[in-house]
């Protein structure tokens, strides 16, 4: 039997949100599958109209923000869309999310080697998000023959999240992500390929 449902990958679904909406619509429904809200999970990259309309329409279903910085700065370097939707805007969506929902809200954090991986960077996450009812995951970056940035060392996750916890936050490594790296299929690896000829 299915017992959760993610909706998140290499798109955004509150940019398709409708279709997300009827899709969890029928995912609850007792003649389909019958799953509980609590189940079901929407990762987003901060598209905030969308997330106040979830929040507002299905605040019971589970909210994932994808970070990746502790700051506005870094961020907006590092994710695309993060120099229009800002960091400030959308925690402010996201505490609105909270505010109506019984769910702690995800964070997500990938962490990449040299760019977002110092104890610096963690304390000032930890800031950013001190007094919210959040879960942090922190993600090993899978590096892609596109992008050139690299792996952190396991230490570097194990510092960050000790940092991190101590500040009095739940937080956790999702080494699942790592499985597939060697064949280019693991989070975040499957991209389109081109060969030049």
């Amino acid at each position: 039997p299915i017992r959760n449902v993610v909706f998140m990958g290499m798109g955004e679904p509150l940019d398709n949100y409708d279709a997300v909406r009827g899709a969890i619509d029928g995912i609850h429904d007792s003649r389909m599958f019958n799953l509980g809200l609590s189940h079901v999970t929407v990762s987003t990259v901060g598209v905030i109209p969308a997330m106040y309309r979830l929040a507002d329409e299905i605040p019971n279903v589970a909210l994932a923000v994808s970070l990746h910085a502790p700051d506005q700065e870094l961020r907006s370097q590092i994710v695309p869309s993060g120099k229009f939707n800002t960091m400030d805007r959308i925690l402010e969506a996201m505490n609105y999310y909270l505010n109506r929902s019984q769910h702690h809200s995800f964070i997500q954090y990938t962490v990449i080697k040299g760019i977002n991986d110092s104890d610096d960077h963690a304390r000032r996450l930890a800031e950013q998000l001190r007094g919210r009812r959040v879960k942090i995951n922190l993600i090993p970056y899978n590096p892609t023959s596109k992008m050139g940035f690299d792996t952190p060392e396991a230490e570097r996750m194990e510092s960050m999240k000790e940092i991190i916890m101590q500040a009095g936050l739940l937080c956790f490594i999702r080494d699942s992500t790592e499985a597939g790296r060697d064949v280019s299929g693991a989070c975040g690896q499957l991209a389109l390929s081109t060969i030049r000829k």
